[in-house]
């Protein structure tokens, strides 16, 4: 199968993302304006979230070859407005198809966006290792060319990052809203609002093939009314005013129910088919590949970060040369917690060590290989040595320590790849303050009498 031609843009026209086959096309590359499509965004936003707009590209010339290739471009809205969240800046899905190949292959307009939502999802699921931000992106990309509105469910355990039970019976399931959207002018007040615990289903017929994995097709609400088995007061939470069909699509993986994605449409005139139940399932698969690596990844960070909280000493450590007040923050952006410690070690004649320190790396083995660190640190510091020959001797461990590691004699040890050290021992006698730092920035010196924020 023939590759079709992609590019993700931003709102002013720069390219986020782009296929081989586009980077020839459009002689275009990520971080650079892509001239031949520097409108496409203000067009699309202007007309409809999904638009097909005929342009002319350049045709990647070969030698001796200028001619121009009129391209017919889908354009579809990566991010959209959600209703309790800020706006986010959206990106835009393009997708290249010649004219002629267009005309030719061209179906009704429902194909058309069926194609552009399996591309977007394509594209943009999987890229986050959030939960609660893959069940946006989700969401963000069914409103509102496939759905007025669409929500994303997921069982309690996945929220936290642990694995939800095996269950066979819907009345056994706890969800939570994870993430909803909808389109303009869609009543969905007494709906259950994202962050709040969904109500118990009976396990009724209706509800059974979604616990086998299956899609759930509704293509009468009024009938899913009568036979989902709760009160009308909770039937509000779970069926939206106006709706006439609906799809709901378990988010299934490695044998286990993560949650559950249902689409409802009210204001688009055409009502579910099975070919939308499949393509939501084969989105919704993609979708829960996802959700489960976000998953896992939560449970490593949250693992990581409580046993490297543990290995850290108290914030506020007070002993008889200072008092000492620290902060743990661990860094944002994806690569969670890892090497990084500090210390307060108490010394002979009053003196105190103030020690600082970072593995290379991010997880459980840098934290792991940070508490053997800390370890050594606090050993040699028991031999009363100057700050330099303590680093002397920390530098020969962590040599050893890669050494074995690389030896295969201490498999079961972490690796200690690389790290960065600042040991200060500070006599409150002569109240001088002697520091040695291993490739680690240099303390910061204070005036006295000068608070931090007077002083930055």
């Amino acid at each position: 199968m023939n590759e079709t031609p992609a590019v993700v843009l931003d709102d002013a026209g720069v390219v986020v993302a782009i296929s081989e086959r586009a980077a020839l096309l459009l002689e275009c590359s990520p971080g650079q304006i892509c001239a031949p499509l520097l409108d496409l965004p203000a067009r699309a936003a202007a007309e409809a979230p999904t638009v097909v707009l005929p342009v002319t590209t350049p045709g990647g010339a070969h030698a001796g070859q200028e001619a121009q290739v009129p391209q017919v471009c889908t354009v579809v809205r990566l991010a959209a407005r959600t209703s309790g969240a800020s706006d986010a800046a959206p990106h835009w899905l393009v997708l290249l198809t010649p004219v002629e190949t267009a005309t030719a292959t061209a179906g009704p307009d429902s194909e058309r966006r069926r194609t552009g939502l399996a591309h977007a999802a394509a594209a943009s699921i999987g890229v986050s290792l959030d939960v609660t931000d893959m069940a946006q992106v989700l969401v963000n990309l069914l409103v509102p060319d496939f759905a007025d509105l669409a929500t994303v469910d997921l069982a309690e355990p996945v929220l936290v990052g642990d694995e939800p039970p095996h269950l066979h019976a819907s009345d056994d399931v706890r969800l939570r809203r994870a993430a909803s959207a909808q389109s303009p002018g869609i009543s969905a007040e007494d709906l259950l609002p994202v962050g709040e615990a969904l109500p118990p289903v009976p396990d009724t017929e209706v509800m059974r093939p979604l616990m086998a994995g299956r899609p759930v097709l509704v293509s009468d609400v009024a009938e899913l009314r009568a036979e989902l088995g709760v009160d009308p007061e909770t039937l509000r939470l779970f069926v939206p005013t106006g709706a006439h069909s609906s799809v709901a699509v378990p988010l299934y993986a490695r044998g286990l129910i993560l949650g559950c994605v249902t689409v409802w449409r009210s204001q688009l005139p055409s009502a579910y088919d099975e070919a939308d139940a499949a393509l939501l399932q084969d989105v919704a698969s993609r979708a829960a590949l996802g959700v489960d690596n976000a998953r896992r990844y939560t449970k490593e960070h949250r693992s990581a970060l409580a046993l490297q909280r543990s290995l850290l000493p108290h914030s506020v450590v007070n002993t008889a040369a200072a008092d000492t007040a620290g902060v743990y923050q661990p860094a944002g952006g994806g690569v969670g917690v890892g090497g990084d410690w500090f210390d307060v070690i108490p010394l002979p004649s009053l003196r105190v060590a103030f020690v600082v320190g970072d593995v290379v790396g991010h997880g459980l083995e840098a934290t792991a290989a940070m508490a053997r660190l800390r370890t050594a640190v606090q050993t040699l510091a028991d031999l009363d040595l100057d700050p330099g020959e303590l680093l002397t001797h920390l530098d020969d461990l962590v040599l050893g320590f890669s050494s074995e590691h690389m030896a295969g004699a201490s498999r079961a040890e972490p690796a200690v790849l690389g790290a960065t050290c600042l040991y200060a021992v500070y006599d409150p006698v002569t109240k001088q303050c002697a520091a040695a730092t291993a490739g680690h920035p240099p303390p910061a010196l204070l005036p006295p009498g000068r608070s931090r924020t007077s002083w930055a």
